[in-house]
């Protein structure tokens, strides 16, 4: 009995000891922000395979199929993607935007297609056990294990906070708060909240289900998609070996990489893009009416995500039906304009929610650009042909000046911009995009050497330089915007490099150049992930939420936290200087600026200014339900040094201005609640 009485004795304190032990572990070490990203993976998978499964299932109706697996599933997931998107749309029009309601149709969505998804599931194990099987070349080894590092890399890169600038003033924030109001509205002094928000649509199904970091790793995704479909493409085009080659030549361009981390939309773009060219591809092979569709929806998805689709999308794909119909047998201007009249039309259609949606809201359904010819009037107002000219675009300079036109230097300097955009896009740094790297410019003239050119790497070489001519023309000043074009160019620098007539020690020396730009590449971004991304102190040496976000510049995230917990659910929030809405579960009012604007219309000024004094002030807050008032002063000072020509950020110069701010902000009218990090949360005392 006493030995029985010892030996529990002694396994209880064992046990109390390793479960001490263990619960330590797990306070001081990274499980906990571990179990946050696998759980987010895990769900990341599902939401994939969910929206896969559902294009599986459509593109099996409709009779057409990719050629091999990875083509297919590409195809099926900007099938499946996009009826989520058009149902959130109706979920927010109708106003039942409730995560109580969009997770059981989730659910019953998945039960539908579980069939679909079963079959998925085993048509990619058994890929997978015949990719480890079947022996590979040396080659194929060094590629497909350089995008494995550049894939896990920047998945832990990916599976942090969001922080991202335009993530937290848009990409995030608008569609977070249209998930808060459970409806579509009118957000004043917010024009990107009237931009094509495909992405937003799904970013409305991850937030109903986890937290931001399911959102970021969902536009993560659109990156390594877009080098599956390049693979498939080139898979049962040229083989094997240069479809390995060209998809890791797209892994590998830093920008991307780098774009692909930060809950940014044109990897997204470039995913839908692609998907449109080789539709149209698939359909001059097989003249198949459903790729002809394809094509159109895919196109209408790409600018349903961003505007600059319509540039790099759906001019060069008109450019290359117009080819392809010249091209036939019975070429006739006839049937080639009645392909693109209904290429157009489809395309139409599948942007048009959008479109109907800005001009219900602000009558212009390309709003904030081109106001003067809808006659919008808007808080906001920016003129397309003003912004390219203050950017110095040489061509809206010698359509919108006299001077420039008739001066002969401004064509010349025209002319050599235009001729230099290959160089300026590969290689000039430009924001958050990093570099486009070298490789493009190395080995994309050697396609022109080889006759005669395959023909879809002919259709891929015109859909490609018309792009970079058209993004030239309209879009020189951010690279970013270009992102679809390098499917294009990864498809024929590998394609020309593998079929260049040269000998065998040529070839050799061809890819170890290659092989050297790759490296240096994936080197460049993980220096870039150390530097700016630093992801590893939250993965790994459990730093909180808060003390990742303030040391990525997310100043506001304390205040805000405290807005969360401590205001009612009833509370709006107006934002002073702070232009990032994103982890304010309460309503809130903001400004967001555009570059050059030297605007006016900042909220609480124009209130001030209105007011004959404090009481009129309180008067006017009161009645738009302002109860709080969140004062940021350190990007008070970025944006008046960045943005504005005056000399402070609210630019009150009358007295009696003045006198109404400092009443404002005297604890007879507001009580402050907190300040941290040079943000300031006041309380406004209502009498």
């Amino acid at each position: 009995m006493k030995k029985s009485m010892k030996f529990w004795f002694i396994s209880l304190c064992f046990l109390s000891w390793t479960i001490w032990v263990a619960w330590s572990f797990w306070d001081r070490f990274p499980l906990k922000n571990l179990t946050e990203v696998l759980l987010n993976g895990i769900m990341l998978g599902i939401l994939l395979l969910c929206f896969t499964a559902i294009g599986r299932r459509i593109a099996y109706y409709s009779g057409v199929t990719g050629s091999n697996l990875a083509e297919e599933c590409c195809m099926a997931f900007g099938l499946g993607s996009g009826v989520m998107m058009l149902f959130i749309f109706i979920l927010a029009v109708a106003g039942l935007l409730y995560e109580v309601l969009i997770f059981p149709v989730m659910l019953l969505l998945c039960l539908v297609v579980y069939r679909d998804a079963r079959a998925i599931c085993i048509q990619w194990y058994q890929a997978a056990s015949m990719f480890f099987l079947t022996k590979k070349s040396t080659a194929e080894i060094f590629f497909f294990a350089l995008m494995g590092c550049a894939g896990i890399l920047s998945f832990l890169a990916a599976a942090t906070p969001p922080f991202f600038f335009d993530a937290l003033v848009y990409h995030l924030a608008v569609p977070h708060k249209y998930l808060l109001l459970h409806r579509f509205h009118y957000i004043p002094h917010q024009p990107f909240s009237n931009f094509p928000m495909n992405f937003g649509m799904l970013c409305i199904v991850a937030l109903s289900f986890s937290t931001g970091m399911l959102a970021k790793l969902l536009s993560w995704a659109y990156f390594p998609l877009s080098v599956l479909a390049v693979y498939g493409f080139a898979k049962s085009r040229w083989g094997n070996l240069v479809a390995a080659a060209s998809a890791t030549i797209l892994f590998l361009v830093p920008g991307c990489l780098i774009l692909s981390t930060l809950t940014a939309v044109d990897n997204m773009v470039m995913f839908y893009s692609f998907l449109c060219f080789s539709a149209l591809l698939s359909w001059r092979a097989s003249r198949e009416r459903a790729w002809f569709i394809w094509a159109a929806v895919f196109c209408s998805l790409a600018i349903g995500v961003k505007y600059h689709a319509i540039v790099v999308t759906f001019l060069p794909a008109i450019l290359l039906l117009l080819v392809y119909e010249f091209q036939a047998e019975k070429a006739s201007i006839l049937r080639g304009g009645q392909k693109v009249m209904l290429f157009s039309l489809i395309v139409l259609l599948g942007v048009l929610p959008w479109l109907v949606k800005n001009f219900f809201y602000t009558g212009n359904p390309l709003y904030p650009f081109f106001n003067a010819l809808f006659g919008s009037q808007t808080s906001y107002n920016v003129e397309y042909q003003e912004l390219m000219r203050r950017i110095g675009n040489p061509l809206h300079r010698l359509l919108f000046s006299a001077d420039s036109f008739l001066n002969i230097r401004y064509w010349l300097r025209g002319v050599w911009e235009f001729m230099n955009a290959p160089w300026f896009f590969s290689m000039k740094p430009n924001g958050a995009a990093g570099q486009i790297g070298i490789i493009f410019l190395l080995f994309v003239p050697f396609a022109l050497l080889i006759k005669p050119l395959d023909r879809a790497a002919k259709s891929l070489l015109i859909c490609a330089l018309s792009s970079l001519g058209l993004w030239a023309l309209f879009l020189p000043w951010i690279q970013r915007y270009g992102f679809p074009i390098l499917p294009l160019l990864s498809l024929v620098a590998a394609y020309a490099l593998w079929n260049l007539p040269v000998s065998q020690l040529i070839r050799k020396l061809l890819a170890a150049i290659l092989t050297i730009g790759l490296i240096y590449q994936l080197f460049l971004f993980v220096a870039e992930e150390i530097r700016i991304l630093r992801p590893f102190d939250y993965l790994f040496a459990n730093q909180t939420r808060e003390e990742f976000l303030l040391d990525h510049g997310v100043n506001y995230y304390p205040v805000i936290q405290y807005v969360n917990r401590e205001t009612s659910v009833d509370a709006k929030i107006l934002f002073v200087g702070e232009s990032r809405g994103y982890y304010c579960e309460r309503d809130y009012l903001l400004y967001t600026v555009i570059e050059g604007i030297d605007d006016n219309e900042l909220p609480l000024r124009n209130l001030i200014i209105q007011s004959q004094d404090i009481n009129d002030l309180l008067q006017k807050l009161q009645v738009q339900g302002i109860t709080h008032i969140l004062l940021n002063a350190a990007e008070m000072k970025r944006y008046t040094e960045t943005y504005l020509t005056r000399d402070s950020y609210l630019g009150l110069t009358a007295a009696k201005d003045q006198a109404i701010l400092r009443a404002l902000l005297s604890p007879q009218s507001t009580r402050e609640l907190i300040t941290a990090h040079q943000v300031r949360l006041y309380e406004i005392l209502y009498h």
